[in-house]
């Protein structure tokens, strides 16, 4: 009696078993084969009805061993980018401005997230640029270094002479530099804001060259200048005023000579700045710090030094 009551549970299980296979196995090919139908009616023609042929075949891939399962996994992968393709296909332009127009926040979301990426692609693309020169953006040999010519946090900062941007970052900078013995600031000064910039920029590489100790005072001058310096004669009687009469024309026979060490200074800011992407002024990097594009703050000046010398 015992024995035929063992075997009459063994009996169950196993057939307990059997059952929950088969309903595993042809549960699983009852729901692809209405899912992919349900996309056929809906209008997809060859890929659906390709799709539910393959599928058919599942009873002979079980008799034969096959795990159903994966047949039906596979052809799915296979089958599915035709699938919604073809849907995106028939789709009308009735049909898809009609979505649009119920489902604005939807729209909203995705240009949003769209934007998103593309200037987060394009502000990744800035920052590799000037990674790339960096070496170059701070070797401070031939250029005007303010501060401390030794100093630890290292400061690259572009401007042109006319940009209303750079008037006001001047000082912010001259400020960090007295609160900050261990600061340096390189001067890369371009012209991006028209002849007149471009020819002070020359001009002012020639002062560093060949009136070395006059260059900071003329700086500041020409920052703290309320108009903008247009023309080539605009830059001739305000560097007059400066330097005199003798030590500007010095100066302008070098510059317009276009060869030299004032020249070389010159192409080399500029062409640093066409390397690093730069589009704009004021630009400041503090190195081990952030990049600024633009008029930057106290604050974040201060907070971007704190984190360079951090990380000495």
């Amino acid at each position: 009696m015992r024995v035929r009551r063992m075997q009459a549970m063994v009996d169950s299980i196993r057939s307990f078993e059997f059952r929950m296979s088969h309903m595993r196995r042809y549960g699983f090919m009852l729901l692809a084969t209405v899912s992919l139908a349900a996309v056929a009616i809906a209008g997809v023609s060859t890929p659906g009805r390709g799709l539910l042929a393959n599928l058919s075949m599942g009873t002979q891939a079980v008799a034969a061993g096959t795990d159903l399962e994966d047949l039906v996994r596979r052809e799915v992968q296979r089958q599915l980018p035709s699938i919604v393709r073809e849907v995106v296909e028939r789709s009308t332009p009735v049909a898809v401005e009609k979505w649009v127009r119920e489902n604005p926040e939807k729209m909203a979301e995705a240009l949003s997230g769209m934007i998103q990426r593309q200037q987060r692609a394009v502000a990744d693309e800035a920052e590799a640029r000037v990674h790339a020169v960096e070496d170059t953006l701070f070797h401070a040999e031939v250029v005007p270094v303010a501060g401390n010519p030794n100093g630890k946090i290292e400061i690259v900062y572009f401007f042109d002479v006319n940009c209303g941007f750079c008037k006001q970052m001047d000082p912010r900078l001259a400020k960090l530099i007295a609160e900050n013995p261990d600061v340096k600031v390189i001067h890369r000064e371009v012209g991006i804001l028209g002849p007149g910039s471009e020819y002070a920029a020359a001009f002012d590489a020639g002062i560093w060259t060949m009136a070395k100790d006059r260059y900071f005072d003329v700086h500041a001058a020409l920052m703290a200048r309320k108009s903008p310096l247009r023309t080539k004669e605009d830059v001739d009687a305000f560097m007059v005023a400066q330097l005199g009469k003798e030590k500007a024309a010095e100066i302008e026979a070098a510059v317009l000579s276009q060869e030299g060490p004032s020249n070389a200074v010159h192409l080399v800011n500029a062409n640093l700045a066409t390397a690093a992407g730069l589009t704009g002024t004021p630009f400041v990097y503090v190195r081990k710090g952030e990049i600024f594009r633009g008029l930057v703050d106290d604050a974040a000046l201060g907070a971007a030094v704190a984190k360079a010398r951090a990380a000495l």
